[in-house]
């Protein structure tokens, strides 16, 4: 025969201790897919630094060399700058080469389509997104001036 005590029973049941798993195994899981996006940003922006950098170095570049130019002139691909020296800037396949007066091109990667146009004294390079790109580009635009020509007054 059996004995009955009125005091509750220490514990938890089966279906609270499965509970308590599923919830832990779910928060798990969330834990678990946040550390790798977070893993996959960091790769992602760990370059960014670097590429901002780069672009900037182009940027100055391209104000000194316009400043130093008499002219400039822009057909497809290639924007030359004539003066003292000539600088030619040349886009292919996202990448922007300068090579100046024949010695080897110093390389910006830009992942992107790039343009160059010159309207006056104006230059300006336009680098955008390619129209069926999944990859997030940064768009950039750089403007310069060409030194106005100096004559008598």
């Amino acid at each position: 025969m059996r004995h009955q005590d009125d005091r509750p029973r220490g514990g938890f049941t089966l279906i609270e201790m499965l509970f308590a798993i599923g919830i832990t195994a779910i928060a798990g899981g969330v834990a678990v897919a946040m550390i790798v996006a977070v893993a996959r940003l960091a790769d992602g922006s760990a370059a960014t630094p670097q590429r901002v950098a780069r672009a900037a170095e182009f940027g100055r570049l391209l104000r000194a060399d316009a400043a130093a130019a008499s002219a400039a002139s822009a057909e497809g691909g290639t924007l030359l700058l004539s003066g003292d020296r000539d600088v030619v800037y040349a886009a292919e396949d996202g990448v922007v080469s300068r090579g100046v007066d024949g010695r080897p091109p110093e390389n910006f990667p830009f992942a992107g389509d790039v343009r160059f146009s010159t309207a006056g004294r104006l230059v300006r390079v336009d680098v955008a997104a390619p129209p069926d790109s999944e990859v997030p580009v940064v768009p950039y635009r750089f403007d310069a001036a060409i030194k106005p020509q100096e004559g008598p007054q």
